[in-house]
């Protein structure tokens, strides 16, 4: 029996499919869909129409193809200076290319409220990449804030604003935010994570030994969790540990795949 392809969607146990011919064009306007190409021969044959072949097929979809699979149709870019970032999508398993560096002028409105923050300059990231989408290409880029109370913690100018920012994070709780935004040639799509830290105590010479050794001028809120100052200053976390690092992986991946799914109706076969 010859094999159709199916172009399927959604999560079914058992149902039956009525595959239409396949054509002999595509409009190439859009990027492919990732599809399955299951063994028919193994499957239920209820008999033919004049434009269909029916079937029965027994398999769970969710379990067909990965993300990364599901990513082999695109170009993902990632607009990030974080090493954190480009190794926790490396981790994740998705493939991308590191975009070149470009000027970007990360100012918000005062006005903005703090939770906006993140997300806002994730947008605006976005915004300031100054090459083209091209097609099938998906660009990412992201923020993290750091928020005491309603203070905006960003990235410290000098080793002594990092030891100050500390000694206000000591023994206080805080929230970190990460904004992302994913983007296409025609569409783009916002989104942000929240995460709960809490410091213990924090002596000076833990303070100043972390900030002497680590120098963490690259991080919002002086530090990094993944860090000396995690191991041993970090009380407790609610949400996205990779979050306080600087992205929200498990949630990018679900909304990578939400993205993806809902192209134009002109990639649905």
């Amino acid at each position: 029996m010859k094999k159709t392809t199916l172009y399927l969607k959604g999560c079914v146990h058992l149902q039956h499919f009525y595959t239409p011919v396949p054509r002999q064009s595509v409009d190439s306007s859009c990027p492919p869909r990732a599809i399955y190409q299951p063994d028919l021969s193994t499957a239920t044959h209820f008999g033919n129409s004049a434009n269909f072949r029916i079937f029965a097929l027994n398999i769970d979809y969710t379990q067909i193809m990965l993300l990364q699979d599901k990513l082999k149709s695109y170009t993902v870019i990632l607009a990030s200076a974080s090493p954190r970032r480009r190794e926790l999508l490396k981790a994740a398993g998705i493939t991308y290319r590191l975009a070149e560096k470009f000027e970007c002028d990360e100012t918000y409105p005062a006005t903005l409220p703090t939770e906006e923050v993140a997300p806002y300059l994730s947008l605006l990231k976005s915004h300031s990449y100054p090459t083209p989408l091209g097609y099938g290409q998906l660009l990412i880029t992201a923020d993290t804030t750091v928020i005491l109370g309603n203070e905006v913690l960003g990235k410290p100018a000098n080793e002594e604003e990092a030891k100050a920012m500390l000694r206000k994070l000591s023994g206080r709780e805080h929230s970190v935010i990460t904004g992302v935004t994913l983007r296409m040639d025609n569409r783009a799509q916002t989104f942000s994570a929240r995460s709960v830290v809490r410091f213990t105590d924090l002596t000076d010479d833990q303070i100043n030994y972390y900030v002497e050794n680590y120098h963490p001028l690259d991080k919002a809120g002086a530090y990094g969790i993944q860090e000396w100052i995690g191991y041993v200053g970090i009380e407790r976390i609610e949400g996205s540990f990779f979050n306080v690092m600087g992205l929200p992986i498990q949630r990018l991946c679900r909304e990578i795949e939400a993205f993806i799914e809902e192209l134009p109706s002109c990639c649905c076969y």
